[in-house]
């Protein structure tokens, strides 16, 4: 079996605190309810994943009253909450990590990327990626960060796939990867200046990007290219919080 981790426990200190005033992004209202309930409703909604842990403050706490939802209260630190979560299952199950920011996911989005992870065969750890054009061909004013590889250019999404025992035992590099989630050239430096060149050149393909983390992490993984752009749009500056609150007000 499958579960699934939502990771709810980051403080309210950038550019959302122009909006709202909630402790933690969490928290932030969006229709009339906390950001991550739409998160979780997802993953809870998603028939392959058995159990669905979130770790976030103790406010959310009312959300274990739910079927199958059990809450951890989490610190404000992402991996040493990443890593409370993971604790909660088996090590050698696959957990479906999703952080809580991103609303627009559905339990059919969760369905796909578990069908995506599958289709590629058995490893310790799946990362989506979106490619621009099915993010900008679906939500045009959405505003992203792009790493322009030679095959593709895509932004990171915030869905993964992970084993927890091998995730658990490289903690360390998995802190480095979150602090430079969103610099394309940070990531590629910590990888080696081969690889940091051929990404300024414009030659770096997304294969040979995938053998490097690979080599680097001792860890099997794989880049999952999703054309699902629910997986890349998170909150986190008021002008997504306005997106995603036209497009959720424009499915109801």
């Amino acid at each position: 079996m499958t579960g699934g981790l939502v990771l709810a426990g980051a403080p309210n200190r950038g550019r959302l605190r122009e909006v709202s005033d909630a402790p933690f992004e969490a928290l932030i209202p969006l229709g009339g309810r906390p950001l991550v309930e739409y998160v979780v409703e997802a993953l809870a909604g998603c028939p392959q994943l058995e159990r669905v842990v979130v770790v976030g403050p103790a406010a959310l706490g009312y959300l274990a009253a739910r079927p199958r939802v059990q809450v951890v209260e989490g610190t404000g630190d992402l991996v040493d909450n990443l890593a409370r979560g993971l604790r909660e299952f088996p090590p050698d199950e696959p957990v479906v990590v999703a952080t809580g920011d991103i609303p627009l996911i559905t339990p059919e989005v969760v369905e796909g990327f578990l069908a995506d992870c599958q289709a590629l065969g058995q490893y310790d750890f799946y990362y989506s990626v979106i490619p621009r054009e099915a993010i900008v061909s679906r939500y045009p004013q959405a505003k992203r960060s792009w790493i322009g590889l030679r095959d593709l250019t895509v932004t990171g999404g915030n869905l993964f796939m992970l084993n927890p025992g091998a995730a658990l035992a490289i903690l360390p590099l998995l802190k480095r990867v979150t602090d430079l989630r969103k610099s394309p050239l940070g990531l590629a430096s910590m990888l080696g200046p081969v690889l940091v060149l051929k990404y300024l050149l414009g030659r770096l393909t997304l294969a040979e990007a995938e053998r490097r983390v690979q080599s680097y992490f001792h860890i099997s993984g794989r880049a999952v290219v999703s054309r699902r752009p629910e997986v890349g749009i998170d909150v986190d500056k008021p002008a997504d919080l306005e997106l995603v609150t036209a497009i959720l007000a424009s499915r109801a």
